[in-house]
């Protein structure tokens, strides 16, 4: 089947790879260089109030709690594992498997930089990327994980990389220095399809690829286009021809700078991850739906930070899971090193008039180490 090809090719990839590196390295460093470790922390701690399905409530909570610990075993081999610790609907503490994989680092491959593959449960393609762009995970979820299309991680391999030698060193001081390459990044993926926190419920595997330009690296380095394509089926018990397709297809324009990000980004497609978007009387057919999201970013001085956003996403038909509209905004304040405390508003509106809006303003400290 054409996903077994794909692991072969992955394989073999893998394996003339492994050969090129380990050639390279050989006789180099010396073993009592490895292992080396690193650990990190990040917290999400939380007051909310506000109004949900016409309900008011109150309340204190850990939204997240990231605890990862990484090791670099040898110089093409490193390892990371992330436990996920939050508070579910009845309060009480889960705590999940973010992320754990080992990291093939393969060096560059002619035009291709800093190439390397993760195998096991792994960065999906598009999350990590977003989130270097756009740092406000800690208020909520990005649009397109928020409105339900998927999330982060799940099990299976990533091959990644850059396009060209990296930008220079007072960008990436000034700006950002994630995804470094000049030319933009890539990167692609086979995964199980029901991501980190669910169980595989069929045989399909999901393929997602993301590819990021700068145009204009010399005269706008923190102008990028990005384009993110997932193809699969939602994770549905069932044969394929009973299953409902699952389809993302997604533009993103972002624009960072010293003083801040602008970012745009329009997305369609058919079904979710989870395979629960589809007609009940024909399961395989897939509701469709589109959407876009703007958010800006922009820094006051050295710690005060506004932010603002607006998201549309519509589905049809409309039965089950609405359309909306949301709007955002906040003010934080960047105590070093990424801790911020910040306040948020958010408000959605449903299409339809007979459900009241939602609405929420919270208060976030972002612990970060």
């Amino acid at each position: 089947m054409w996903f077994r090809r794909t692991f072969a090719a992955l394989g073999i990839l893998l394996l003339a790879a492994t050969s090129q590196v380990a050639a390279q390295d050989s006789g180099s460093g010396s073993s009592d260089e490895f292992p080396q470790f690193d650990f990190e922390g990040l917290f999400y701690l939380t007051y909310q109030m506000g109004e949900a399905g016409g309900e008011d409530y109150s309340k204190f909570a850990v939204t997240r709690s990231y605890f990862t610990s990484k090791v670099k075993i040898l110089p093409m081999l490193s390892a990371r594992i992330t436990m996920d610790a939050r508070q579910d609907v009845t309060g009480d503490m889960k705590v999940r498997l973010k992320y754990a994989y080992g990291k093939f680092d393969f060096g560059d491959w002619g035009g291709l930089s800093k190439v390397n593959l993760e195998a096991g449960v792994v960065h999906m393609v598009w999350l990590d990327f977003e989130q270097k762009v756009n740092p406000y995970r800690m208020r909520d979820k990005m649009f397109m994980e928020r409105s339900g299309l998927f999330n982060s991680a799940d099990i299976g391999v990533t091959l990644a990389g850059g396009f060209g030698e990296d930008l220079p060193d007072e960008f990436q001081d000034e700006v950002n220095s994630s995804y470094p390459a000049k030319y933009g990044s890539w990167a692609v993926g086979v995964y199980n399809g029901g991501g980190y926190s669910a169980i595989e419920m069929n045989e399909d595997k999901t393929v997602q690829a993301r590819v990021t330009v700068r145009p204009l690296p010399d005269g706008l380095p923190g102008f990028q286009l990005s384009g993110l394509g997932i193809l699969g089926e939602g994770n549905r018990a069932g044969e394929p021809d009973e299953t409902p397709d699952y389809k993302v297809f997604n533009l993103t324009a972002s624009y960072q700078f010293p003083n801040g990000v602008v970012t745009g980004q329009y997305v369609t497609g058919e079904g979710n991850q989870k395979g629960t978007w589809f007609e009940l009387e024909r399961p395989s057919v897939a509701h469709e739906y589109d959407g876009f999201s703007f958010f800006g970013e922009y820094k006051v001085g050295p710690h005060w930070r506004l932010i603002a956003g607006y998201d549309d996403f519509n589905r049809t038909p409309v039965a089950v899971d609405l359309s909306f509209t949301r709007i955002h905004g906040g003010i934080g304040y960047d105590f070093g090193g990424s801790n911020i405390l910040l306040l948020d508003l958010d408000q959605r509106y449903w299409e339809d008039d007979n459900i009241e809006t939602d609405t929420r303003a919270q208060v976030v400290l972002q612990v970060k180490y």
